[in-house]
């Protein structure tokens, strides 16, 4: 006797679907993805289900980060739209009140909005003469994450490393929730 209940698509198959419906510009592309677990994103992460996703069909190969709620509802993480980490975000319940906390979240945010950087901890005396001379007067921090607070939002600054070695300072405008209101990125070549 054949059963009348079709099987939900697996959580993998929704990260899948979702980026390609996402990305008109590969209509014919191949996905493929993997479920992000223990790793920092999921220490601050618990109530969605993390993907990451690329396809070798685009050179260089993108990467793409999908979190699922428990009730399904996929959101594509990117750095160029935050809707979706923001509407992760205000599920999430976030409480952030010390350094280290918003350390992770800087992290966790490029994990997931720009894999292709990677948070440094601190700069060399290299990286901070390439700002300098780059910089136009604006103030260098050395290490972490400068926090920057106010009575509803807080300010974060950090520094990450993109796969083609370039250095970028990243600053993020968020709210007490961790939801963001606005993301710049510089890039110091």
């Amino acid at each position: 006797m054949a059963s009348s209940v079709q099987a939900a698509p697996d959580n993998l198959s929704r990260a899948l679907s979702t980026v390609k419906e996402n990305t008109p510009e590969c209509k014919d592309c191949l996905f493929f993805g993997v479920p992000i677990i223990n790793e920092l994103a999921n220490q601050l992460i618990r109530k969605h289900q993390l993907f990451t996703v690329s396809t070798l069909d685009m050179v260089p190969s993108p990467i793409w980060s999908v979190a699922l709620s428990s009730n399904e509802t996929p959101y594509l993480l990117e750095a160029r739209d935050l809707n979706g980490w923001n509407q992760m975000i205000q599920g999430e319940q976030l409480s952030l009140k010390s350094q280290e906390d918003f350390t992770t979240y800087a992290r966790v945010f490029l994990r997931l909005n720009a894999p292709r950087s990677l948070y440094i901890p601190s700069l060399t005396n290299a990286e901070m003469n390439r700002i300098q001379s780059q910089g136009k007067g604006r103030k260098i921090h050395k290490k972490g994450v400068r926090v920057i607070k106010s009575k509803k939002r807080v300010g974060l600054a950090f520094y990450a490393k993109n796969v083609v070695g370039n250095l970028e300072r990243w600053s993020l405008l968020i709210e007490s929730g961790g939801q963001v209101i606005k993301a710049e990125n510089q890039v110091f070549r």
